[in-house]
Protein backbone atom coordinates (compact mmCIF):
# COMPACT_ATOMS: atom_id res chain seq x y z
CA UNK A 1 0.00 0.00 0.00
CA UNK A 2 2.78 2.44 0.92
CA UNK A 3 4.67 1.63 -2.29
CA UNK A 4 1.54 2.39 -4.32
CA UNK A 5 1.07 5.76 -2.60
CA UNK A 6 4.73 6.62 -3.17
CA UNK A 7 4.40 5.69 -6.88
CA UNK A 8 1.32 7.90 -7.23
CA UNK A 9 3.13 10.81 -5.56
CA UNK A 10 6.14 10.35 -7.84
CA UNK A 11 3.92 10.29 -10.92
CA UNK A 12 2.15 13.48 -9.78
CA UNK A 13 5.46 15.24 -9.13
CA UNK A 14 6.85 14.17 -12.51
CA UNK A 15 3.71 15.37 -14.30
CA UNK A 16 3.88 18.67 -12.44
CA UNK A 17 7.51 19.14 -13.47
CA UNK A 18 6.85 18.18 -17.09
CA UNK A 19 3.92 20.60 -17.50
CA UNK A 20 6.18 23.46 -16.44
CA UNK A 21 7.85 23.16 -19.86
CA UNK A 22 4.60 23.84 -21.72
CA UNK A 23 4.93 27.52 -22.62
CA UNK A 24 2.30 30.04 -21.66
CA UNK A 25 2.93 33.37 -23.33
CA UNK A 26 1.64 36.41 -21.50
CA UNK A 27 3.15 39.03 -23.76
CA UNK A 28 0.54 41.76 -24.18
CA UNK A 29 0.17 43.12 -27.68
CA UNK A 30 1.34 46.63 -28.34
CA UNK A 31 -1.55 49.01 -28.01
CA UNK A 32 -2.34 52.67 -28.38
CA UNK A 33 -2.62 54.21 -24.91
CA UNK A 34 -4.74 56.99 -26.44
CA UNK A 35 -7.57 54.43 -26.77
CA UNK A 36 -7.66 53.69 -23.04
CA UNK A 37 -10.88 54.07 -21.06
CA UNK A 38 -9.37 56.06 -18.19
CA UNK A 39 -7.46 58.38 -20.48
CA UNK A 40 -10.27 59.09 -22.95
CA UNK A 41 -13.17 59.37 -20.52
CA UNK A 42 -11.48 61.84 -18.17
CA UNK A 43 -12.24 59.73 -15.11
CA UNK A 44 -11.56 61.31 -11.70
CA UNK A 45 -8.54 59.88 -9.89
CA UNK A 46 -10.68 58.42 -7.11
CA UNK A 47 -12.65 56.38 -9.65
CA UNK A 48 -9.76 55.51 -11.97
CA UNK A 49 -7.82 54.03 -9.04
CA UNK A 50 -10.75 51.72 -8.33
CA UNK A 51 -10.92 50.61 -11.96
CA UNK A 52 -7.14 50.06 -12.08
CA UNK A 53 -7.14 48.01 -8.87
CA UNK A 54 -10.29 45.98 -9.46
CA UNK A 55 -10.70 45.68 -13.24
CA UNK A 56 -7.60 46.34 -15.31
CA UNK A 57 -5.69 43.11 -14.66
CA UNK A 58 -8.34 41.10 -16.51
CA UNK A 59 -9.96 43.76 -18.67
CA UNK A 60 -7.03 45.58 -20.30
CA UNK A 61 -3.59 45.05 -21.80
CA UNK A 62 -2.09 46.44 -18.57
CA UNK A 63 -2.20 43.15 -16.68
CA UNK A 64 0.26 42.84 -13.81
CA UNK A 65 1.19 39.18 -13.61
CA UNK A 66 1.95 37.78 -10.14
CA UNK A 67 4.81 35.36 -9.52
CA UNK A 68 2.52 32.35 -9.72
CA UNK A 69 1.48 33.26 -13.27
CA UNK A 70 4.43 31.25 -14.55
CA UNK A 71 3.49 28.05 -12.71
CA UNK A 72 1.38 25.53 -14.63
CA UNK A 73 -1.49 24.74 -14.40
CA UNK A 74 -2.24 28.09 -12.70
CA UNK A 75 -0.75 29.89 -15.72
CA UNK A 76 -3.26 28.14 -18.00
CA UNK A 77 -6.17 29.23 -15.83
CA UNK A 78 -4.92 32.83 -15.73
CA UNK A 79 -4.41 32.98 -19.48
CA UNK A 80 -7.91 31.63 -20.12
CA UNK A 81 -9.44 33.93 -17.50
CA UNK A 82 -7.74 37.06 -18.88
CA UNK A 83 -8.65 36.14 -22.46
CA UNK A 84 -12.28 35.76 -21.38
CA UNK A 85 -12.20 39.04 -19.45
CA UNK A 86 -10.77 40.98 -22.37
CA UNK A 87 -13.33 39.47 -24.74
CA UNK A 88 -16.10 40.96 -22.59
CA UNK A 89 -14.48 44.37 -22.29
CA UNK A 90 -10.97 45.57 -22.95
CA UNK A 91 -10.46 49.02 -21.45
CA UNK A 92 -7.27 49.39 -23.51
CA UNK A 93 -9.43 49.40 -26.66
CA UNK A 94 -12.22 51.63 -25.37
CA UNK A 95 -12.27 54.05 -28.31
CA UNK A 96 -12.78 51.17 -30.75
CA UNK A 97 -16.24 50.52 -29.28
CA UNK A 98 -19.25 52.26 -30.75
CA UNK A 99 -21.70 54.24 -28.63
CA UNK A 100 -24.11 51.33 -28.19
CA UNK A 101 -21.34 48.97 -27.06
CA UNK A 102 -20.02 51.56 -24.58
CA UNK A 103 -23.48 52.05 -23.08
CA UNK A 104 -23.92 48.28 -22.82
CA UNK A 105 -20.55 47.87 -21.11
CA UNK A 106 -21.21 50.68 -18.64
CA UNK A 107 -24.61 49.13 -17.84
CA UNK A 108 -22.93 45.77 -17.24
CA UNK A 109 -20.36 47.41 -14.96
CA UNK A 110 -23.19 48.85 -12.88
CA UNK A 111 -25.01 45.50 -12.70
CA UNK A 112 -21.90 43.43 -11.93
CA UNK A 113 -20.60 45.79 -9.26
CA UNK A 114 -24.01 46.12 -7.56
CA UNK A 115 -24.49 42.33 -7.60
CA UNK A 116 -20.94 41.90 -6.20
CA UNK A 117 -20.11 39.64 -9.13
CA UNK A 118 -17.13 41.79 -10.07
CA UNK A 119 -14.38 41.73 -9.24
CA UNK A 120 -14.44 37.96 -8.97
CA UNK A 121 -13.95 36.47 -5.53
CA UNK A 122 -11.23 34.19 -6.91
CA UNK A 123 -9.35 37.33 -7.99
CA UNK A 124 -9.76 39.25 -4.75
CA UNK A 125 -8.35 36.37 -2.67
CA UNK A 126 -4.89 37.08 -4.06
CA UNK A 127 -5.39 40.79 -4.80
CA UNK A 128 -6.59 42.58 -1.66
CA UNK A 129 -6.49 46.00 -3.36
CA UNK A 130 -9.29 44.77 -5.64
CA UNK A 131 -11.65 44.13 -2.72
CA UNK A 132 -14.27 46.84 -2.97
CA UNK A 133 -16.02 48.26 0.06
CA UNK A 134 -19.67 49.23 -0.19
CA UNK A 135 -18.59 52.86 -0.44
CA UNK A 136 -16.20 52.07 -3.30
CA UNK A 137 -18.88 50.08 -5.09
CA UNK A 138 -21.21 53.06 -4.79
CA UNK A 139 -18.53 55.40 -6.17
CA UNK A 140 -18.13 53.17 -9.24
CA UNK A 141 -21.90 52.84 -9.71
CA UNK A 142 -22.55 56.59 -9.30
CA UNK A 143 -19.81 57.57 -11.72
CA UNK A 144 -20.82 54.86 -14.19
CA UNK A 145 -24.47 55.97 -14.10
CA UNK A 146 -23.45 59.55 -14.91
CA UNK A 147 -21.11 58.30 -17.64
CA UNK A 148 -23.83 56.12 -19.14
CA UNK A 149 -26.13 59.16 -19.31
CA UNK A 150 -23.36 61.33 -20.79
CA UNK A 151 -22.57 58.81 -23.52
CA UNK A 152 -26.29 58.39 -24.29
CA UNK A 153 -26.56 62.15 -24.97
CA UNK A 154 -23.59 62.26 -27.38
CA UNK A 155 -24.02 61.98 -31.12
Amino acid sequence: MKKRIIKVIIVIVVIFIVIQFIPTHFNPPSFNTNQDFIKTENIPDSVSTLFKNACYDCHSFETKFPWYASVAPVSWFLKMHIKDGRSNVNFSEWTTYDKTKKITIIGEIIEEVLAKEMPLKSYTWMHPAARLTEEQRQIIVSWSTMEEQRISKTK
